[in-house]
């Protein structure tokens, strides 16, 4: 076997390692651009850091032999004894970052599935069915009844006549009477009571009914006494009234001639 054979093992571990470190060195400075807060990516850039020592350390343990060259004889006491492992150290501060790393990556996995896990889940309201013969109280204000107004009656209107509109008692003589009749009728719809004036003479004398139902009719009797009136014609005006309404009124005259 040739001398060459422990120089070109040696160079090749070196450059895997070193290839290994850059791996690991790019992963990391892509997870620090994407990192969801500062903190994690302080961590990554540290771990960046570390590996840009370890790839120096791997540039200064290069062999600095010459291509062609041997390397140094070792004494025997030299070869008996273990060579000192330089590697180990190494390989354990690279296997603590990849761990370190791996970590890291579950912690963000794990934040973020615990972040979604947190989410408020909007779940609809069903909507309650009313049964038909339940009774939905209303919210309408009951309709204000209309207020009640006390209709006042009207009172009809109060019409009377007298028949006959004139009566002739003739000759009478001095020292006696003369009786006629008039019908007073009451034509309307609620009773009346009537009241007769007197006469101007003072010899004229009434008898009557003063209550006069409605359509009904009653008699007035008048009476003119020859001793209290003058000698001569006499001609009277009698007006007869009704006590409910004073603006309804009729006449009646009487005529004779006293001796």
């Amino acid at each position: 076997m040739s001398d060459d054979f422990g120089t070109v093992n040696v160079r090749g571990g070196l450059d895997a390692q070193r290839l290994l470190y850059k791996k690991h060195r790019d992963a990391l400075q892509r997870m620090s651009a994407h990192a969801p807060t500062p903190h994690l990516a302080s961590v990554y850039d540290e771990l960046v850091r570390e590996l840009d020592d370890e790839l120096r350390k791997l540039g200064d343990a290069e062999p600095r032999t010459v291509a062609g060259d041997r390397p140094l004889e070792r004494s025997r006491e030299s070869v008996d004894e273990p060579l000192p492992d330089a590697r180990g150290g190494t390989n354990m501060r690279v296997a603590a970052i990849v761990i370190a790393g791996v970590l890291v990556v579950a912690a963000i996995i794990y934040l973020m599935w615990h972040g979604a896990e947190k989410k408020p889940v909007t779940t609809p309201v069903a909507e309650t069915s009313v049964p038909a013969d339940t009774a939905v109280p209303s919210t309408t204000e009951p309709a204000t009844q209309p207020t009640q107004t006390s209709i006042t009656p009207v009172a009809t209107a109060v019409s009377i006549k007298v028949a006959p509109a004139i009566n002739d008692y003739g000759v009478i003589r001095k020292g006696t009477r003369a009786v006629r009749q008039f019908d007073v009728t009451n034509s309307g719809s609620d009773p009346v009571t009537i009241q007769v004036s007197r006469s101007e003479c003072h010899c004229l004398f009434y008898d009557y009914n003063a209550k006069v139902a409605p359509k009904k009719k009653e008699t007035i009797t008048v009476a003119i006494d020859g001793a209290r009136a003058k000698a001569g014609p006499l001609h009277e005006t009698v007006t007869v009234t009704t006590k409910e309404d004073p603006s309804a009124t009729a006449q009646f005259a009487v005529q004779a001639t006293i001796k």
